[in-house]
């Protein structure tokens, strides 16, 4: 019989089978596994369907981004399961990609969505970038990668580096005085 079937009826618990594997997963340190849950994947889907949402408003959504952030840190830290061979070899596919994809002014004032995200940065407040193509772009690839078939330390690495340029965001201070003309 299953392990986890058998744990879960034994004890008593209702509910979602896909939670008790995730607290499993969670409680004995497999991380790289836990962030592959059904608990986790809706998060980031819900996360990616607030940002999409121009009804919600922008204050609510950088607080959602704020709390999917601060939980998926605790995922993705604490653990070193990256061996320096897949260090190197990341960093010469980074190489190679980057050859590839040199881009110039006028590729830049073309992207519609990256002059909206800066300006949006740079002259706006958090809760108008985290709405920007770029940084739903990172959710979304976030969500690809948990739910796609790649190794799962592959994963945890992958939800490593999207708390890491997300939590830029949801750490920005809401209270700097404004600058902006005429304010």
């Amino acid at each position: 019989m299953d392990k986890t079937k058998t744990a879960f009826t034994s004890t008593g618990l209702a509910g979602d089978p896909e939670s008790y594997w995730f607290s499993s997963q969670w409680l004995r340190g497999s991380r790289h596994l836990a962030v592959r849950s059904a608990p986790v994947i809706a998060v980031v889907q819900e996360l990616a369907t607030i940002l999409r949402d121009e009804q919600t408003p922008a204050p609510q959504a950088l607080l959602a981004l704020r709390r999917a952030v601060r939980l998926l840190a605790v995922l993705a830290g604490g653990t070193r399961d990256e061996s320096p061979r897949s260090e190197d070899y990341r960093r010469n596919v980074d190489i190679d990609v980057e050859r590839r994809r040199l881009l110039d002014l006028e590729d830049v004032a073309q992207s519609v969505n990256s002059t909206r995200f800066a300006a949006a940065w740079l002259r706006g407040s958090p809760a108008e970038a985290i709405r920007t193509a770029p940084v739903i772009a990172v959710v979304d690839d976030l969500l690809d990668d948990l739910t796609g078939v790649a190794p799962a330390a592959e994963v945890y690495r992958s939800l490593r580096h999207a708390v890491q340029v997300l939590s830029v965001f949801a750490r920005e201070d809401r209270h700097e005085p404004d600058h902006r003309p005429g304010r």
